[in-house]
C-alpha cells in the first residue's frame, strides 16, 4: 500500500520546489550568474529574465529540464532579494512532475537544485516567505497517478498557511486497492513541521478481500522537519465493510497513529451499528486494538458484539431435518435442538474475543460467547482458532454450555502436516422422550475446514407411536467446509435392546447396515435429511400384539430422508406353533408417517392358522397404526387339500385387520375370468388360543351359460351338466385347538340339468351340512324333483339321502310316481371321490302296463296288467346299463294285443298264425327281462303264454279257425335303443352334443320280428 510518508512527499513537492528557487535564487542574479549556476549544476533549463532589480528579480516561462517532458514549469516567478539572500518568493502557474521510484521521490532535474543534507536532517524547509498561486503536481507511482494542488502563502520556517487539494482515480497494491480517493486539507506550518487537517475520502477500498464503501478519514497530522516521521489522529467512518460473505454498516470510529515509514503503529477504536454474516444480524460491534506497518499489516485487539442473531435458517434447517425424520428417535433431538437455536436467534449472543491478524490472517485466542437463555460458548487456550489463506488451524479448547444445548467439552492440537486433531466429550442430549448418547468423540479438522468425527451412538426414543430402546452402532461423520453433513459411507453393525412400533415389539438383534442411497446413511445439506440403508437377510422375532411373530427376508432396504423401506420376500409367521399363521410377501413397501406405517404387497401368499384355506397372488396396500395392521387388496383363494373340493376363486376386495392379536378378514369370492360372485367370506381367529370362524354367504349363485358347476369344482365332472337355475346358502367353519368344525345350510328353488340317467328339471331343496368341509350331512337330507327321465319321463319325484364323508352319497330312498304305480330307488351308497361302478337299484311297483304304453306312444300295441319289478342300474365312466332288469305282471294278468298293419302279407302260415293270434291274447303271466347299455340298444326278453280269445280277422282256412281259444307261448327278443344318455365324464365338456343325445327318441322299429319285413 502506498506509504503516508510516500504520499506527504508528493503533496509537499511544491514547497520543496519553492526552497530549490530561493537556493538558485540566493546568489546575485544577474542573467550570466543564473545561468552560470544552472549551468554548473548540469540542469537544462530556460527562462526570460524580464525584471532584475536589487529587490525583486521576475523570471518568466521557466523550464526546468527536457523542453519535451519538463519537470518543471512556471508561468512566472519573482524573488525578493536582502543583501545576497532571497527573502521570498512569488510564483504562478507552477506545474511540478515528479515520480516514486523505489520507494524514493524523484524530481527529475529539479533534484540536483535541492539542498544538500547538513549532517542534521536529510531535508529542512528553508527560511523563506512564499505566495504561491494555482501550483500543481503530477505524481507518478507504481500504485498509481496522484494529481496536487497547492494555494497558500508564508514562510516556509513557520507561519505558511495553505489549501491542498490531491486526487487519484485509482491506487492500488497487490492486497489494497481504492477508487476515486480525495484529500482536501488545510496546510500549516510550524517551526519548519507541516501539519496538515482535513478529510480524505474514496469511493471504494479493496484490501485482503475485504470492500470498504465511502471510506473517510477526517485527519489531523503532524510530520517532523525531515518529513519522515509523524504523528496523527483522525475520525474514521464507513458506509459498508463487507468481507467473505459478512458485512458491517455504518462503521465508524477513531484512529491514532505515530511512526516512520518503515514503522508505523496505531490504534484503532470502531464500532458498527448493524452487520450481517449472511442472515446472521448483529446491532452493534466494537473493536479496540493496535496495528503496525513495515513487514506487512499487523494488529491486534478485542472484539465486541452485541446482541450478535445467528441465521434463523440455521433454526429452519434443523427443523427441516426435523420433520424429514419425523416418526424417527432424531426427530425429538433435533427439534429441540432447533428450538435451542431458534432461542438463541430470537435473543441474540453477546461476544467478546480477543483477536489478531497478520500475514492475510486472523487469529481468535479467546472468545466467550452468552446469550440471553444461558447458553455459553467459551474458547480459550494454546494457539486458538487461525483463518485466512484457505486456511483452518485449531489448537484450543471449547467449551458450550446452557441454552438448552448440549453439553461439550473439546480440545484441539494442530500437527505438524496442517490436520488438527480433537476429541471432544459430549454429554447426552436428551429431550422429553429421547436421549443420545455419544462415546468420546475423535475428529480431524483439515485446514480447508472440513472435518471428520468418530464416535458410537447409543440412541433410546420414539419411532412412529412406539419406541426402540438401545439402538447401538459406530458412527463415522464428515461435516463439510459448506456444512454439509455425512455420516457412514461404508458398512456398519447396528443393535437395539427393544424395538416397537404400531403394536409390533421386537426382540433384541443385531443386523449390519451398509448405505444405498447416496453412498451414506445418513446425509444432512441445506436442512434436508437424505441417505438409507440396506440389510442383507434380517431375521427378526418378536410379538405382534400378545402373538408372537417372526420375521426373514432377503434383504430390506431403508431411505432415511423419506422414512420410507423395501422388503424383499419377506416370510412372516403369527402365533404358536400349534396354530401358526404364515403370510408370504414377495416385495413390501411402505413409509413412516407420523404415527403411521403404510405401504404397498405384491406377490403374497399366506394360510390363516386351522382355515383350510390358501391365499395366493395377493396384491394391496397396508397399514400399521396404534397396533392395527390392516390390509386391503385382491388375491386368488384355494381351497387347501389337494385335489381341492373348489376350484380357485378370486377377490378384488379381500380386507384383513389385526388388532390385539385378532384377526379379521372380509371379502368377496368371484369365478376367475367371468367375475361371477360365488360367496362372500368373513373370517375371525384369535392368535392367542388358535380359535376363529369363517363365514361363507352365497346370496344367490345362478347356473346358465356363463357359469357351470364344474367350473367351481371337480366334483360335479362325470355327474351332473348343463345345470340351469340358482342356489343360495351359508356354511360356517370353526376351529380350536380340539379340531375344526363346519355347518351349512343350502337350498334351491329349482335347478335344471343333465344327469348320468338322464335329464332332471324342477330339483328343488334344502341342504344341510354337518360337516361342510368333508360335505357331509345328517341323514334324511330330501330333494323334490319335478321330472327326471332315464328313458322314459318320470314326475314329481323325491329322494330322501345324505352325504358321507369322502365324497360318497347315501341314497336312503327314492319315490317318483309312475304309469300308475311307483318306481323306488333302494337305499345305496355312490362314491363320486373315485371311478367306480354305483348301482342305483329302481325298484317298479304297480306299473299299469296301459298306462306305460300310452306313455311311450306305442299307437299300434295295446295292452292290460299291473306289473312289479326290478330295474338294477350301473353308471361309471363308460356310462351306464340296465343289468338283470326284470319285470313281472301281477297274478290275474291282462291283455295284449298287437293292432298295427302286417307289413307282409306274403308270410308263410305259423307266421300269420302268430300275429293273428297278437291281435287278441289274454296272458295270465308275462315277464320282460331287460339288459343292455342306456346310450345303445337294450335287448329285451318278453315270455308270456296266453289264449287267443277271437282272431280280429276271419280265419281263411279251416285250419286256423282250429286255434282259436288254443293257449300260445310267446318268447319274444327284442333288440333296439332305449335311450341315448350320456356316453362319459369327458362328453360333459360339450353340453349341446349332450342335450342332443339326452333328447328321449321316438320309436323308429315296430314292435314286430324281422321276419314279418317286406322282402327286398
Amino acid at each position: 500500500m502506498l506509504t503516508l510518508r510516500r504520499v506527504f512527499l508528493g503533496l509537499f513537492a511544491l514547497l520543496v520546489l519553492v526552497g530549490a528557487l530561493a537556493w538558485v535564487a540566493r546568489r546575485p542574479l544577474a542573467e550570466g550568474a543564473l545561468a552560470r549556476a544552472l549551468a554548473n549544476s548540469g540542469v537544462q533549463a530556460s527562462y526570460d529574465m524580464k525584471n532584475v532589480s536589487l529587490r525583486w528579480q521576475r523570471i518568466e516561462n521557466l523550464v526546468i529540464g527536457d523542453p519535451r517532458n519538463p519537470d518543471l514549469t512556471a508561468q512566472w516567478v519573482e524573488v525578493r532579494l536582502s543583501g545576497l539572500s532571497a527573502t521570498a518568493v512569488r510564483a504562478g502557474g507552477v506545474r511540478l512532475h515528479g515520480r516514486l521510484v523505489d520507494g524514493k521521490l524523484s524530481l527529475g532535474a529539479v533534484d540536483k537544485l535541492l539542498p544538500k543534507s547538513e549532517g542534521k536532517a536529510p531535508f529542512m524547509l528553508p527560511d523563506l516567505d512564499v505566495d504561491l498561486t494555482d501550483a500543481r503536481m503530477r505524481l507518478d507511482t507504481p500504485y498509481g497517478q496522484v494529481g496536487a494542488k497547492l494555494d497558500g502563502k508564508g514562510n516556509l520556517a513557520g507561519g505558511f498557511t495553505g489549501k491542498l487539494a490531491a486526487v487519484a482515480r485509482a491506487l492500488g497494491t497487490t492486497t489494497c486497492t481504492t477508487t476515486q480517493t480525495t484529500a482536501y486539507v488545510d496546510v500549516a506550518i510550524r517551526d519548519r513541521a507541516p501539519k496538515l487537517s482535513g478529510p480524505i475520502r474514496a469511493a471504494t477500498a479493496h484490501c485482503s478481500g475485504a470492500t470498504v464503501s465511502a471510506p473517510a478519514v477526517a485527519l489531523d497530522l503532524v510530520l517532523n522537519e525531515a518529513l519522515d516521521h509523524w504523528r496523527g489522529s483522525g475520525d474514521v467512518e464507513a458506509k459498508r465493510v463487507e468481507s467473505s460473505g459478512a458485512a458491517l454498516v455504518a462503521v465508524s470510529g477513531k484512529v491514532a497513529f505515530e511512526g516512520k515509514a518503515s514503522d508505523t503503529r496505531a490504534t484503532l477504536d470502531l464500532t458498527a451499528r448493524n452487520g450481517a454474516y449472511g442472515a446472521t444480524r448483529l446491532t452493534s460491534l466494537a473493536v479496540a486494538g493496535g496495528f503496525r506497518t513495515g513487514g506487512g499489516l499487523r494488529g491486534d485487539g478485542t472484539v465486541r458484539i452485541d446482541r450478535l442473531v445467528p441465521d434463523p435458517a440455521l433454526a429452519a434447517r434443523i427443523s427441516n431435518g426435523a420433520k424429514s425424520a419425523s416418526a424417527t428417535p432424531l426427530a425429538p433431538l433435533l427439534a429441540q435442538l432447533a428450538q435451542a437455536v431458534q432461542t438463541t436467534s430470537q435473543k441474540g449472543l453477546t461476544v467478546t474475543a480477543d483477536a489478531a491478524f497478520g500475514d492475510g490472517t486472523a487469529t481468535v485466542s479467546k472468545l466467550v460467547a452468552t446469550g440471553a437463555d444461558g447458553a455459553v460458548l467459551r474458547l480459550s487456550g494454546g494457539g486458538g482458532l487461525r483463518f485466512g489463506g484457505g486456511d483452518f488451524r485449531a489448537d484450543t479448547q471449547i467449551k458450550l454450555s446452557g441454552g438448552g444445548f448440549p453439553s461439550v467439552e473439546s480440545t484441539f492440537q494442530r500437527r505438524s502436516d496442517g490436520m488438527t486433531l480433537g476429541l471432544a466429550r459430549i454429554a447426552p442430549l436428551t429431550s422429553s422422550n429421547a436421549r443420545l448418547t455419544l462415546a468420546p468423540v475423535r475428529f480431524a479438522a483439515k485446514p480447508s475446514g472440513a472435518m471428520l468425527f468418530e464416535t458410537t451412538a447409543t440412541l433410546d426414543g420414539p419411532l412412529g407411536d412406539g419406541r426402540v430402546e438401545g439402538l447401538h452402532m459406530p458412527l463415522a461423520i464428515d461435516i463439510a467446509a459448506n456444512g454439509t453433513i455425512t455420516a457412514n459411507r461404508g458398512c456398519a453393525p447396528i443393535a437395539f435392546r427393544s424395538l416397537a412400533i404400531s403394536g409390533l415389539s421386537l426382540q433384541p438383534a443385531a443386523l449390519r447396515l451398509c448405505p444405498v442411497e447416496g453412498g451414506a446413511l445418513f446425509h444432512l445439506a441445506s436442512g434436508r435429511v437424505t441417505g438409507g440403508a440396506s440389510i442383507a437377510a434380517p431375521r427378526l422375532n418378536g410379538r405382534l400384539g400378545s402373538t408372537p411373530i417372526t420375521f426373514a427376508a432377503n434383504g430390506a432396504r431403508l431411505a432415511l430422508g423419506s422414512s420410507g423401506f423395501t422388503v424383499d420376500r419377506l416370510a412372516a409367521r403369527l402365533g404358536t406353533a400349534q396354530h401358526v399363521s404364515n403370510l408370504d410377501i414377495g416385495s413390501l413397501t411402505g413409509r413412516i408417517t407420523g404415527g403411521t406405517v403404510q405401504g404397498k404387497f405384491t406377490g403374497t401368499s399366506g394360510k390363516i392358522a386351522n382355515v383350510p384355506l390358501l391365499i395366493s397372488e395377493g396384491s394391496g396396500d397396508w397399514t400399521l397404526r396404534n397396533g392395527a395392521l390392516n390390509l386391503h387388496g385382491g388375491a386368488t383363494v384355494s381351497d387347501e387339500p389337494v385335489p381341492g373340493r373348489f376350484n380357485p376363486l378370486v377377490s378384488d376386495n379381500i380386507s384383513l385387520t389385526l388388532v390385539d392379536s385378532h384377526i379379521a378378514v372380509t371379502g368377496t369370492l368371484r369365478a376367475p375370468k367371468l367375475g361371477t360372485e360365488v360367496a362372500k367370506v368373513t373370517i375371525a381367529h384369535n392368535l392367542r388360543d388358535g380359535t376363529g370362524n369363517a363365514v361363507l354367504d352365497v346370496p344367490g349363485l345362478r347356473f346358465g351359460n356363463a357359469l357351470q358347476p364344474e367350473q367351481l369344482t371337480r366334483l360335479t365332472i362325470g355327474i351332473i351338466a348343463n345345470v340351469q337355475g340358482s342356489l343360495a346358502g351359508r356354511g360356517d367353519i370353526g376351529w380350536t385347538s380340539a379340531g375344526v368344525t363346519s355347518t351349512g345350510h343350502f337350498a334351491t328353488q329349482g335347478l335344471d340339468f343333465a344327469a348320468a340317467f338322464g335329464p332332471v328339471t324342477g330339483l328343488k331343496g334344502d341342504i344341510n351340512f354337518s360337516d361342510l368341509l368333508a360335505l357331509a350331512t345328517r341323514a334324511g337330507q330330501t330333494l323334490t324333483i319335478a321330472s327326471v327321465n332315464p328313458g322314459t319321463l318320470v314326475t314329481d319325484g323325491t329322494i330322501t339321502y345324505h352325504l358321507l364323508p369322502d365324497q360318497k352319497i347315501a341314497v336312503e330312498r327314492g319315490d317318483w310316481p309312475f304309469a300308475g304305480g311307483h318306481l323306488l330307488l333302494d337305499p345305496t351308497i355312490l362314491d363320486m371321490g373315485r371311478p367306480s361302478d354305483r348301482i342305483l337299484t329302481f325298484r317298479v311297483v304297480g306299473l299299469d302296463a296301459a298306462k306305460f304304453i300310452a306313455q311311450l306312444e306305442f299307437e299300434n300295441l295295446a295292452a292290460t296288467g299291473i306289473f312289479d319289478g326290478v330295474l338294477p342300474m350301473i353308471f361309471n365312466e363308460d356310462g351306464g346299463r340296465i343289468e338283470s332288469g326284470k319285470l313281472v305282471v301281477r297274478p290275474g294278468g291282462g291283455t295284449l294285443a298287437y293292432v298295427g298293419e302286417v307289413s307282409n302279407t306274403e308270410m308263410n302260415f305259423f307266421a300269420n298264425l302268430a300275429f293273428d293270434a297278437l291281435k287278441s291274447i289274454k296272458y295270465r303271466n308275462l315277464a320282460i327281462d331287460l339288459n343292455g347299455p342306456l346310450d345303445g340298444e337294450i335287448i329285451s326278453n318278453v315270455n308270456f303264454l296266453g289264449v287267443n280269445e277271437s282272431p280280429v280277422t276271419p280265419p281263411k282256412s279251416f285250419i286256423a279257425r282250429r286255434f282259436t281259444g288254443l293257449p300260445f307261448l310267446f318268447n319274444i327278443r327284442v333288440k333296439a335303443p332305449f335311450r341315448s344318455l350320456l356316453n362319459t365324464a369327458r362328453d360333459f365338456q360339450d353340453p349341446t352334443a349332450l342335450i342332443q343325445r339326452t333328447m328321449p327318441p321316438k320309436p323308429q322299429t315296430p314292435v314286430q320280428p324281422s321276419e314279418s319285413e317286406p322282402k327286398r
